[in-house]
């Protein structure tokens, strides 16, 4: 039996013919029915999944903008009350240590992580706070304490809205709507994943379950349906979204995955902004890049990226999208090389070489 830790609907799952993959110590759907079908809901319909495992970190104290100030990437004093935005929390070397979602509401803030990191980021948020001892912090782990469930795709807005029973949400991506769902009270922040925009719902743990039931009434007048992990990874890879901890590293930096957007150089001061800083002032030696196969091909991670025979990178994740009808993949290129239109070949399983291109993101 596997040791890894359960959402508490994992019965549901289980019940419902989920089949599953340990990821990063947990137990968790990757498919109820054949990936591509519940991608094609992803994409065109509505779907909805479970993101218990995902971390959840509650930032309180009188000091608290000021001291997340000092580990973000953007500047939190400016993202508005009750409101959400993307953030990364790097080390001295401007590595990423993970990506939050930071929601800022009126008395603590709530960074919403990846479970890839769960771990080293706590770690690294208690550590700065003894630190930052000037500042006057409480950093707690509540990923068990509460529950998150994603609805993406064109018809979340309709299916969130049914949840909500005409309560005016708000539709933007990072806008946050404190709603009742049933007898739960949970926040509804607008979010987007790679091109498919929804909605992240945050409740307590008591509240998932009778959340989830109802998304499940609300799914049956919509066509909506519950999806597991590997129709994310789909549109992740051919989106061109990396993954942390997948595709990232403590060496990786924001610059390299093509994200400068989130990093805000305009603050004094930041872990990492002097590392980042330098990395913008030059040529990179290295980028992310999509790519696109050409035909059938046998590759996986860690597979060579070639340019005219010469080795200019690695591949670090790969998958079959239903929209190329063929394999596409992530990985790191020479900077020189990673250009969209540019063709390589990435050598297989087998040692052969396939011939791809870099992509533009879908």
């Amino acid at each position: 039996m596997s040791s890894a830790r359960r959402s508490p609907l994992h019965e549901w799952h289980s019940a419902n013919g989920a089949q599953f993959i340990d990821l990063y110590g947990w137990q968790v759907p990757n498919q109820y029915a054949k990936p591509e079908i519940e991608y094609a809901a992803l994409r065109n319909g509505a779907a909805f999944s479970d993101l218990w495992h995902h971390s959840r970190f509650r930032i309180e104290g009188d000091d608290s903008i000021a001291y997340l100030n000092e580990l973000l990437t953007v500047n939190v004093a400016s993202i508005p009350m009750e409101s959400c935005a993307s953030a990364y929390m790097c080390n001295e070397r401007g590595g990423i240590i993970d990506l939050f979602s930071v929601y800022r509401d009126r008395s603590y803030v709530l960074l919403m992580g990846n479970c890839s990191a769960r771990m080293k980021a706590f770690n690294w948020l208690q550590q700065q706070a003894a630190r930052l001892e000037k500042y006057r912090v409480e950093v707690a782990d509540v990923s068990s304490g509460q529950g998150q469930i994603a609805v993406r795709g064109p018809g979340a807005l309709l299916l969130v809205e049914r949840l909500c029973f005409g309560q005016d949400i708000g539709k933007g991506t990072g806008e946050v709507t404190l709603a009742t769902i049933g007898t739960a009270r949970c926040l509804v922040i607008g979010s987007s994943y790679g091109p498919v925009k929804g909605f992240d719902l945050i409740a307590g743990s008591l509240y998932v379950v009778p959340i989830w039931e109802k998304l499940l009434e609300a799914a049956r007048a919509t066509g909506a349906r519950a999806i597991g992990h590997a129709a994310h990874e789909i549109l992740r890879v051919e989106s061109g979204c990396p993954s942390i901890g997948m595709d990232t590293d403590d060496s990786t930096t924001p610059i390299e995955i093509n994200d400068a957007a989130k990093v805000d150089f305009h603050k004094n001061a930041f872990v990492g902004r002097r590392a980042l800083m330098h990395s913008t002032s030059g040529e990179m030696s290295r980028l992310l890049v999509p790519l696109k196969f050409e035909g059938p091909a046998k590759v996986s991670p860690e597979a060579e990226i070639l340019y005219e025979s010469i080795p200019v990178g690695r591949v670090t994740s790969v998958t079959n999208s239903p929209v190329t009808r063929g394999l596409v993949a992530l990985g790191y290129m020479n900077s020189y090389k990673a250009i969209p239109g540019v063709r390589v070949s990435a050598r297989g399983d087998d040692g052969q070489l396939y011939p791809c291109e870099v992509a533009r993101e879908q």
